[in-house]
Parts: C-alpha cells; structure tokens; sequence
C-alpha cells in the first residue's frame, strides 16, 4: 500500500454515501493537512477494503482515515474507521478548528464537521489561547473576533447567570478553565470583550478593569428604547423594549457590592427618562388609551416611581384626539360602525375636555355638511344631525333651515312622480319619508305630510293608497282602495301582485288596511279565475295563496281545485302549487310510465335506473302513500313476458322513489319499516311461481326467492340486478348458508343456457379458470373468446364494478391546514405499539377519543370490525381478549401495513400515524384499473404503506377483503377468498405479495384496456375478429385480425396486434396499422422500438421443442445467426422505417424526429 501522506498522517471526514451492492462510495472532507490537496472541498473514493471496521460504513458517519495513491493519480480512502475520543482522535480534531470545519455532503448541502465531533472544552480554551497568543495582527478588535468564533458555538440562555456556557462553569469545575482562559487578555480587550459578554466581569482579576468599565457603562439612548412604527401594538414593543432593559438591571447582580448600589441607581434614573420619553411618544405617535398603558406597564415595575400624573394627562390628551379622529373618520366614510364610533368616544372625553373637543368637532363637521349640500346627501345630513346629540343647538338650526325645503321637493317630487307614471312608491320610500323629516320641527313635519296626502288622494292610484296611512285616515284610505279593486280586472290584479309580492314596491305597512285589503284582492282575484282557465303564469296563483289567511288551508282555495280539470291539477303539482293530486290520476301517471323515455336500453343498465328530470319523475317522487299502491296495481297486472322484466325492474325500483330526503336517524328508520312491512305484504299477495316475486327479491332482498325461478329469469334482468343478485349469492356463501363452486353458480344462473351479462361472464370464466388452475390468469385468447359474437362486447368495461377503482394516484397534501387543535376528534377505535413492539387494536362497543376514553355514540362498525379481523387475518396472527371498554387484539409488527386499512376505512386513531394528514389527487386516472404494488416498506417521511404507481408513491386506499354486511362492495378479491382460491401470489424465489393475483388481474385488466381500443375496425368501428377464426386458442396466441363486417371497405384487410415483447418495461401495443417492420420484417413497438430479439426468439424454438410443434428454417436461421436487432441495439423507426441514429443512448429518426430513450 502506498499512502500519498506519511504513515502518521491522518484524516477526519463523514461517509457521503455507501452502497454496499454496488460496493462503493465517497467519504466528504476537506484539505485540512493536506498540502498535496489545494481545493477546499474533498470526496474520497472508498470500498469495502477500505474499511477496517464494518461500523464505519454508515451513511453520515464520522470517520477517520488515510490516503493511498492508486494507479493514474487516482486516490482512495484506506484504513477508514469510526473517530474516537481518544487522545490522539482529539489532538486531529482542533486540527480542523477554524477554517477546515464545514464539508460537502450529499445534496452539496455544507455542514460543520468539527462540531460534530468531540473535543474537550479545557482543550479547545487552551487552542483559542495559542491562536490569540500567537496572532501576529493582535489587537483588541482580533482578540474579540476569536472569542466570539470560540463561544459562539455554545448555547445561549436567557437567565443572567445560566445566559453564556462561562456563566454556566461559574459554580463547577469547569470554572477553572475560564480564569485561565480570561487572564490573558489585557484591559483594552477586557473592555472589548465586555461589550458583548459583560457577565464575564466576574473572572477579571483586575479592580481597575471592573471600575473604569462600570463607571462608563453604556445603557444606549433614550431614543433607543423607543416604541417602533413597526408594531400596530404597543404590546409587542413593550416586551421587546422590557427585555432589553431587564438584562441590564439583572446585571447588577453579578457586581461586586462596592459598585451594585451606584449602578442601580443609575438604571433607575436611565427608566425614568425612557418612560417619560415614551409617553410624550406615545400621545404623539399611537394616542390610544391601552397603547399607553402597554407601553409603560412592565417598564413601571422597574423603577419605584410612578409617573401617575405623567399619565393621567396624556390620557386627557389621547381621548380627545381619539374623538376628534373619530370625526374625520366619519367625515371620510359616514357608515354606521364611524357614527357609533364618534358617539363612543365623546362619551370618554373628560368633563373638562368636552367643550373644546365640541368646538374643534363642529369645524370638522361643518365642512363635510357643506360638501353634502352640494352633493343633494339630504340623508346623511338627517342622519349626522340625529345621532350626534352633544352637538350645539345653535350649530344644528342653521343647518335644518337649510335642509327644509331640499327635504320637502324631495318626497313631494317622488310622490308627484309617481302619480304623473301611475306606479307605486319608490323602494322604502316610508323609511326614507320619516328619517329624512326626523330632524325638522313638528310644524315643518306636518306641512309636507299634508302635501303628499293631497298629491295621493287625487291620483286615485291603488299602488299609492295601498301604502297612505302615514298620511290618510285608515278607513278613508281603505275606502278609496276598495273603488278601486272593484273596478279591476286579472290583468290588473296579477300586476299589483307582481309588485307587491315580487318587487315589494307595493307598500301596505298599516294591517287595518294591510288585512281588509288583501282580503278585498284574493277575493276578487279568485272571483275572477273560477270562471277563467288555468293562467298561463302561475305566479298569480301563489301570490293569491300568500294573501289568503290561512294559506292552501283557506276554503276558497279548496273551492278554485275543486274547479280545475286533470291537466290543471297536474300543471300545478308539476310547478309546486299543490303538494299531492288524487289516487285516480296518480294512477294515471304510473300507467303511463315506460322505458322509452329512459336515456339508455335496458341491456346497459349498469346502474339503478332512474326517471329523466320532469313532471312524472316530479309526480312520483313528491307522490305521498299512495304511491306504493298505485305501482303495485299495475305491477300486478303486467304481463311478465321478457320484453316486460326491464319496464317491471324499474317500476319495482319506484316503489321507494316518494322516500322523504334529509331524515334523521329515527324519521329514517321508521320510515324503512313502513316500507318493509308494505313491502312483505305485496309478496304474500304473490304466488309462489310469480316472476315478479323474483324481481321484488333481486331489488330490495327483503322478500322470499325460488331458485328455480331465478335461473328461469336470471338472464332477462338488467346487468346491474345481475350482478347485485351475484354478490349477495356470494355473501351467502361467505356465511355458510350454502356451498357452491363458480361453475356450478354459473349453472343455477342458466349461464350454459343463456348469456349473462357481459363483465359476469369475464368474472365466471376467470374464477372457474383459477379454481381449476390456481395460478392462471385471464389472457388475450380468452378475452376474444369470450368476445366472439357479442353485440354487447363494449360493455366488458363493467367488469369495473368488480375491481378496486383507480381515481388517480394520491398524495400527502402536506400543505393543507390541520384540523384545529380545539376540535375534538371521536374514532371506532385505537391502533397503537406497545413495549414489546407488538400493534394492539382496541375495538370499544362506543366510540372512543384520542385518548381511548369511551364517549356516548355507539361504535356502528363494532361487529363489521370483528368480522374484518377474521376473514383478514389467520387465528394464529393474533389474540383477542375482553376488556371493559371492548375487544382488544395484539397483532405481531409485521401485520402493521394490513392493520392501516382499519384507520383509512372504519375512522381508527392510529397513534404511529399523524392524523392531520390530507390526501389529494394528484393525477387524474387515464382508466379505472390500477396495477400499483404494495411497497414492502412504509414511507419514511410520513410512515405511511403506499403503493409504487408509475415510479411515484401512490397512498390511495388499501386493497382489502369486504364483510358479509359490505356485500355491495365485493370484488373479485372476495369472491377470491369466498371461493378458497389463492389471493397471495408467491414468485419464484419464495417472496409473498399479499392479494398478488388481485394485483395482476387488475393490471391485466388495465393492458386489455389499451388492447380492446385497437381491436376495433377503424373504417365501420366494429370489432374486428380473429383472421383465423375462433378455434384453438388455448394453444397460441391470436395476433392476425380482419373486419368482419362485409359493407366495410377495409373488410378482409388483416391486421397485426400484439404486446411488445420488452415486458414489463414497456406496455405498448404494436398496430400494423401504425407500425412499419423492421428489416427483419418484425413490426416496430411505437414507444420503445423493440422490433426483433435473438433471445425471444430462441424462447419461442425451445417451447416448440417442448410442444412438437413446427421449427420454420427461417426462425432457425434467425437465432443461429443472431439476426435480433435488441441485442445489437439497432433501433428502426415505427413510422417510417429507417435505422435511428444513436446520440448517447436516445435514438433518433432523422426523417420524422421519432425518438426512443434508452440512455
């Protein structure tokens, strides 16, 4: 070994970074004693030979080692090992004191590596002495440059006597190393030093140094301890400004006593100028009452005297400018917060401040009142002069004679207005009436009421009469109103409603008049409409309503429907005018319902179906009890002929449609019951052998079923029945109430008599096929079989509703607000480790709290819980026992990952889990299926399982079995477990994947996806067919297709599809259509340019040796002469053909810029 330095030289670094697969990695330094070396920053290369200890090989370690030179001037770190505390590990320490500190680590993030290293205190003083002693340049400004350098890396605290590490040594051992460290500096660099570490006076030897410094003692300016514009208040000042001055006044413990009484009384002088000085800051700068009393509150209690008069006064001060900026407040924007503020503050002012302060306030006002004037403000005038009662007499006639006759044109002009246009008043013209009159005298008051009366009772105007009696006599208005309503016809009676109740422009504020008069209107409205037809516009009818006492309650609204024809009532159910209609027309409507107003064919209806938007689905929904009889009055006289069980499915499904929205629990539950028992009652009226029976159970599964009848109808019932009918047989297996495999389901359903809807077809083929062959899957061949002949083969998507969705992959929002810390979470139960690192699960009977404290609310998951664990988990992975709050299960730490899905679904307190976390989407899903895996691990940021998706971590919801009572919830994983078919996959080299074949039908699923897109006919869209014809394919692979569809021009044209063959890397399917071949005559994968391989093919020879089948000459001749361009790394492009060039690993198409990426 040849080392660059001497055998004695050594070197300090951390371990950057060691991968021990690779057998690799760097250590960070510096050139700390490295006189070969002249960049400050230095990585050295290591090995596992370079270490002699396996400890040291720790990403972030400390270690220390040596230099040896490799071949062509390369170098690399040996003899790496851990750094000590020993003597000579300390003596290389101080070395790096200074400037070889800091090293570059991962990240070109910079730390300090000397403090993490250890060296003795004592040590480190007596390096800093040799530095200052030694300093060629040593002056008191250098010696207190490394004093600061060495103490500033030690904590500081905020005690006096605790604030500086010296300070903490006083009354131990360590005190030593401070009177040896302090007795070298000579009294211009005590003074120095002292600026900033004053507390260091007790280790000065000389009573000279102590006397001159204290009797110069600095505390600042005045100025200095100023409140700042900085802060809104005062409050955040004081503090800041209380410390500043506490640590001088805690200094005067630490003096000697000769010196401690001259020096407070110097500080208590120094406080009573600062607390003057803020005062007159304060009034001048921030004049509000607690401003002052913040500011000078803490600053009082250092200094025995009070200032009381001080402040008295300039709280006289503070509150008459408060209200004079009040004032000019109000004056800059007159809303009601301003006024009440003007009010408040005149309240506060000193009896002895009032009258100047009313005076100043009057020339603020009187400006702003002016400015009104000019601007025709009548109402913020009537409204400064109501509210501001301390304003002089005097000062308020002269305005009031000013605004007379402004406020007298102005109501009289909109009264007169509005009698010249024949319309009502102006909006809340009686409000503006009394405040703008409120100021004036009575005599002023009564002579502009009595103008508008005048004006008003010559208009002979029902709008203006209707809202007259602040000015007119009651019964003389009402008298003049009825005139006129006697002499109305709809047109105009729909007109003054419009306005009344719409507009509210209509003003009847008096109920003498207010009561007779809407009386005397719906009177002669409905007079009017019993012998009219139905109104176009109905609002005419509701405002009617609205006037009648009494409301829809009133006879003579009873009496007008009893007038209305079948269509009337209808029209107005329709528009909410009348809540219910009559058992006949309800009836009617239900009679009349069919399936051609539904948007989709019944064949398509993977979900409930449901009325379009309008007047029937209207009617039926808001229909009362009566509903239920009319439906099942024409179920039970339907004819249930095949065409017939759709129309009878979703009839059957309306008999819940009048359900009342928004209930709460108990209104909910009763409601179910009545249902229920109307429900059980319709079935017994059945008989056994009626189809309809067999539909009320596939809906609702509250009613008896036969079997037989089932399987004789099965077939008829729309997908979505077909497969929620699927799922609970399912569920009564999972309960042991019978025991069948998938193919003899298959069976009992008429599957070999009949087709079933499409995604149950998929869903049997594939459980029939792993019940036979546990690790088979589906594949293409049996996809396309099942395709064959299938009018309905685009609905194979439904085979959705048997997989976990995939929504896009989510993430940890950690930007999110938390939930807040006064909010009281409750949970169905608490996940936590204990001391022997075992996870225990407690599952209370009640909801409990953060804390496992039970609260009052029953835990409604409490058996779906229990029923989880045990179809989740083998006995042997836990045990279970009593406790008094519930069960409590204890689970090895390997089960952790499984346990989480209780905290995502069933609302658990995971205590190894920070419950503030939001989780959002952060890409929108291209599909519904997810082939994301498990990670082994948890997250190391936030201790989370989640999913590898696309080379990101996805935290969607873990995959998990569903309990008996989830059953709407299977998936072909449930049916899996149901079925004691193998749901954890097992590779190769013995690694388990819990729900692993899950995970690879679902991915399968998602390839098929992309794969069905291409096998459609681009000219006609239907779907092509194997060129081949079906036959046979559980022998080969189908990849030659053609349209079958004679009218099509591309009929007969073969296409070429296919998976490229760089599985699992690249997904993509190859199209002949797309694609050009390679010279190989190998069609080209568009995404990564795979075309042809040596070893695919010499793949495909060995499995015809294996199988007898035919070995072409040509296909020998590929592999013995390794034609495969893979393995030559020549890439083709898919679209025009030619050889890509390669630039450092992305190949390129000098014709058309296709690139593929493989660097």
């Amino acid at each position: 070994m040849r080392l660059v330095y001497p055998e004695n030289k050594w070197f300090i670094g951390a371990i950057k970074f060691f991968d021990k697969n690779k057998d690799f990695g760097f250590i960070a330094s510096n050139n700390c004693g490295m006189s070969l070396h002249h960049a400050y920053y230095q990585d050295f290369y290591v090995n596992s030979e370079s270490f002699i200890e396996e400890e040291a090989k720790a990403d972030g370690r400390i270690v220390v080692f040596q230099i040896m030179e490799q071949r062509k001037g390369r170098e690399k770190a040996v003899n790496v090992r851990r750094i000590t505390k020993s003597d000579e590990d300390v003596q290389l320490v101080l070395t790096y004191y200074g400037d070889h500190e800091n090293i570059r680590i991962k990240d070109d993030r910079t730390v300090n590596l000397f403090n993490h290293c250890f060296k003795p205190r004592n040590l480190l003083a007596k390096k800093v002495i040799g530095i200052i002693e030694n300093d060629a340049e040593r002056s008191p400004s250098k010696t207190f440059e490394h004093v600061n350098f060495f103490l500033d890396r030690y904590k500081v605290e905020n005690a006096v006597k605790e604030r500086f590490v010296f300070d903490r040594d006083f009354e131990k051992e360590e005190k030593q190393i401070w009177v040896d460290f302090f007795a070298v500096f000579n009294e211009a660099e005590w003074f120095e030093i002292l600026k900033k570490y004053p507390s260091a006076c007790r280790y000065a030897t000389s009573r000279d140094v102590i006397d001159k410094w204290v009797t110069a003692y600095d505390f600042g300016k005045v100025e200095d301890y100023m409140p700042s514009s900085r802060h809104l208040y005062a409050m955040d000042d004081s503090i800041y400004i209380y410390h500043k001055l506490i640590k001088h006044r805690d200094f005067a413990d630490l003096l000697p006593q000769e010196h401690r009484d001259g020096y407070i009384e110097r500080f208590t002088q120094f406080v009573d100028d600062v607390i003057s000085k803020t005062i007159v800051y304060v009034v001048e700068n921030k004049p509000v009452t607690s401003n002052l009393d913040s500011s000078v509150k803490r600053l009082l209690s250092l200094t025995p005297n009070s200032h009381e008069e001080e402040i008295n006064q300039a709280k006289k001060g503070i509150l008459k400018k408060d209200f004079l900026r009040a004032c000019r407040d109000y004056v800059s924007l007159s809303d009601s917060y301003r006024k009440e503020q003007v009010c408040t503050k005149f309240e506060l002012i000193a009896d002895d401040q009032k009258a100047p302060s009313i005076e100043e306030a009057e020339t603020i006002l009187s400006v702003y009142v002016n400015k009104c004037f000019e601007d025709e403000k009548l109402a913020t005038i009537t409204e400064m002069l109501s509210s501001f009662s301390f304003l002089e007499n005097g000062f308020k006639q002269s305005i009031v004679e000013r605004l007379f006759p402004l406020v007298k044109e102005e109501l009289c002009g909109k009264v007169r207005d509005a009698c010249e246009k024949g319309i009502g008043y102006p909006y809340d013209f009686i409000n503006t009436y009394r405040h703008l009159v409120a100021p004036l005298d009575d005599s002023q008051k009564e002579f502009i009421r009595t103008e508008i009366a005048h004006l008003v009772q010559e208009a002979n105007n029902i709008y203006l009469i209707a809202g007259s009696a602040e000015w007119i006599e009651p019964q003389k208005a009402l008298s003049l109103a009825n005139s006129i309503v006697e002499s109305m016809n709809i047109t105009d009676i729909s007109a003054f409603l419009n306005r009344y109740v719409n507009d509210g422009f209509v003003l009847i504020d008096n109920s003498a008049i207010g009561d007779e008069l809407q009386k005397k209107i719906s009177q002669r409205g409905f007079e009017l409409l019993f012998t009219s037809e139905l109104p176009e516009n109905l609002n005419i009818l509701s405002h009617l309503i609205s006037l009648l006492s009494g409301g829809i309650d009133n006879p003579l609204w009873k009496k007008y429907l009893d007038t209305r024809s079948k269509s009337d009532l209808l029209t107005m159910f329709d528009k909410g005018l009348i809540t219910s209609l009559p058992a006949t027309i309800l009836e009617d409507v239900v009679n009349e319902i069919s399936l051609d107003s539904l948007l989709s064919h019944h064949s398509r209806w993977y979900n409930k179906p449901i009325l379009p938007d309008g007047s029937v689905k209207n009617i039926i929904v808001n229909a009362g009890d009566d509903l239920f009889n009319a439906i099942s009055k024409r179920l039970t006289n339907l004819p249930l002929t095949e065409e017939n069980v759709p129309l009878a499915v979703l009839l059957t499904e309306l008999l819940n449609a009048n359900k009342p929205q928004n209930m709460d629990y108990w209104q909910e539950r009763n409601w179910e019951r009545s249902f229920s028992a109307k429900l059980l009652s319709f079935r017994q009226n059945l008989p056994d052998d009626s189809p309809l029976s067999i539909i009320l159970y596939a809906v609702y599964f509250q009613t008896r079923g036969s079997i037989s009848l089932l399987c004789h109808l099965f077939f008829q019932l729309p997908p979505y029945i077909q497969i929620r009918v699927v799922k609970r047989l399912f569920m009564g297996i999972a309960q042991g109430k019978w025991n069948k495999t998938s193919e003899e389901m298959y069976t009992i359903l008429g599957g070999d008599a009949h087709p079933l809807c499409f995604p149950l077809e998929i869903v049997f083929a594939y459980l029939k096929r792993r019940e036979k062959a546990p690790t088979a899957n589906l594949d293409n061949n049996i996809m396309l079989q099942l395709l064959d002949g299938r009018e309905d083969h685009g609905e194979w998507i439904g085979i959705r509703q048997f997989v976990t969705d995939c929504h896009g992959r989510i993430y940890v929002d950690d930007t999110a607000n938390e939930s807040p810390s006064w909010r009281r979470d409750f949970y169905n139960g608490v996940i936590k480790s204990d001391k022997q690192g075992r996870i225990l699960v407690l599952v209370p009977t009640k909801m409990i709290d953060g804390n496992a404290e039970l609260q009052s609310y029953n835990n409604k998951y409490f058996e779906t819980v229990k029923e989880w664990i045990s179809i989740s988990f083998k006995e042997s992975d836990y045990t279970c026992r009593e406790t008094d709050k519930g069960l409590l299960y204890a689970f090895d730490e390997s089960k952790e990952k499984e346990l989480y899905a209780l905290s995502r679904y069933f609302n658990f307190f995971n205590k190894n889990v920070n419950h503030s976390f939001i989780f959002s989407v952060a890409e929108k899903a291209e599909d519904v299926f997810c082939e994301c895996r498990m990670s082994d691990k948890l997250d190391n940021w936030h201790q989370l399982p989640f999913y590898w998706c696309g080379n990101k971590p996805c935290f969607c919801a873990p995959a998990r079995f569903h309990t008996a009572s989830e059953w709407e919830q299977y998936t072909m994983l449930d049916f899996m477990r149901i079925l004691n078919i193998p749901v954890d996959y097992v590779n190769q080299y013995g690694k388990q994947t819990r729900f692993g074949y899950y995970t690879i039908l679902s991915a399968y699923l998602k390839s098929f996806a992309k794969f069905y897109e291409h096998l459609k006919c681009r000219h006609c869209g239907k779907l092509m067919k194997p060129e081949d014809g079906i036959t046979n394919f559980e022998s080969r692979a189908v990849n030659s297709f053609s349209c079958a569809n004679s009218e099509c021009k591309a009929h007969g044209f073969v296409v070429y599809l296919n998976h490229c063959f760089n599985k699992p890397k690249c997904k993509a399917i190859i199209d002949s259509r797309d694609s050009k071949k390679c010279p190989n005559e190998q069609y080209i994968c568009p995404k990564c340019g795979a075309c042809c391989s040596t070893e695919n093919f010499r793949l495909r020879l060995n499995h015809l040796e294996m199988t007898g089948g035919y070995k072409s000459p040509r296909l020998i001749n590929f592999v013995n002469a390794n034609l495969g361009h893979w393995e030559k790394h020549e890439f083709y492009c898919y679209k025009c053909g030619n050889r890509m060039s390669n630039e450092g690993g992305v190949y390129k198409c000098d014709h058309c810029n296709t690139k593929y990426n493989h660097s």
